[in-house]
């Protein structure tokens, strides 16, 4: 009860308000994740490695931009067979038609953003998998409906899949010394104020993650939370719950150290592009008897695309490109040819060099014995 200054005989009852401002709070604070669609995609083709590339922030049209390194990144990234390429959050920087042309520095008015980005992207729309918005695709943030943000016509122009505000892929990777696959979950949000919230939010809508790309502050906590997710045998009895790891990693910046902001220098390095390296590995702690161990958990390797300082690739990215590098058709044919595998030579002989996922099958089908016999591993989580 709340004393009333201006009647002093008379107090009021302020709780059922308190609760109301308290409940306005939390859900502002909790970055209204209901009301945000999921955007879910599928990869179709199972290999033993994944490597998911996310190209974050190249605040196109800002003061920041180095077009030598994105196209760099973008064509290292295209060689790989078992890659999948994203394009991610704030691809532009505030080219919103709205927008003032000389926001934050922007170095390009909106139209001219919008043109030249076409320009740099159609050559890779092949191999770019999906689009992920961001605070900058519009003037004012991307919540905002009357402020049109440019990613997603390009996105739809390029034939990309589009996710405003969250999305999350699965991917099926074959488990270890086996032929079958269980799907790994890659969920991605440009701005995970609280991975924890961000996390519930998933499992609330029945999605278990395994990985999380947290990009925006390009910097930051990566390590791993742990969730319990129940686990049910076939007649759908609760077994128990299992210890589920779920890796959080953030993202890097395409948006170099030339950019400012009150005087001061945003960043402190060239601009690079984060690449994960995806594989299931056997769970040291599992037993057939404890539920509470998950049999398989990810193996996560992260890298960088681009060398730090210089204008080629990274050590790493080059080491994991020569035993990934998308090979040349003919040339490929050519050495299965000479190994005297008949099949095999005959299988290539269908393949079109204008077919590349004729090839992708083809390629799979030999890293994971083969596709055909490779099965999804039995689900038994239920988030």
């Amino acid at each position: 009860m709340k004393q009333n200054d201006n009647f002093p005989y008379v107090s009021v009852d302020t709780k059922h308000s308190e609760d109301r401002k308290k409940a306005i709070v939390d859900r502002v604070s909790d970055m209204r994740l209901d009301e945000e669609p999921v955007v879910r995609l599928e990869y179709n083709i199972p290999f033993s490695h994944v490597i998911f590339f996310d190209n974050s922030d190249f605040h196109y049209g800002g003061q920041g931009f180095e077009y030598k390194r994105a196209t760099l990144a973008l064509d290292i990234e295209s060689k790989f067979y078992n890659a999948i390429v994203g394009i991610g959050g704030d691809f532009f920087d505030n080219a919103n038609k709205k927008s003032k042309t000389d926001i934050y520095g922007m170095r390009l008015s909106p139209s001219d953003a919008m043109e030249g980005a076409s320009d740099l992207l159609i050559k890779y729309k092949d191999n770019i998998s999906f689009w992920l918005g961001g605070n900058h695709d519009a003037a004012w943030g991307d919540r905002n409906d009357e402020n049109y943000g440019p990613g997603e016509g390009l996105a739809a122009k390029l034939g990309i899949p589009y996710a405003k505000h969250s999305l999350v892929y699965s991917i099926p990777v074959s488990i270890p010394n086996g032929k079958k696959t269980k799907k790994m979950n890659v969920c991605m949000k440009h701005k995970v104020e609280n991975p924890e919230i961000f996390i519930k939010y998933m499992l609330n809508r029945g999605i278990v993650p395994d990985i999380i790309i947290a990009e925006h502050t390009h910097s930051g906590d990566e390590g791993m939370y742990v969730v319990d997710v129940p686990i049910f045998d076939k007649n759908k009895n609760l077994m128990g719950y299992e210890k589920h790891p779920i890796y959080v990693f953030t993202g890097k910046s395409m948006q170099n150290g030339n950019t400012t902001f009150a005087g001061e220098s945003l960043f402190d390095q060239k601009t690079n592009a984060k690449g994960l390296l995806l594989s299931w590995k056997k769970n040291i702690a599992y037993s057939a008897n404890d539920v509470t161990q998950p049999k398989y958990i990810p193996e996560p390797n992260p890298f960088n695309v681009l060398h730090k300082t210089e204008d080629k690739i990274g050590l790493r990215c080059q080491m994991l490109l020569d035993e990934y590098e998308r090979p040349d058709i003919t040339k490929f044919k050519e050495e299965l040819k000479n190994k005297t595998f008949g099949e095999i030579a005959t299988q290539v002989d269908s393949i079109s060099s204008y077919s590349v996922q004729d090839m992708l099958n083809f390629l799979a089908a030999h890293e994971v014995d083969k596709v055909e016999d490779c099965d999804e591993e039995e689900d038994e989580n239920v988030g």
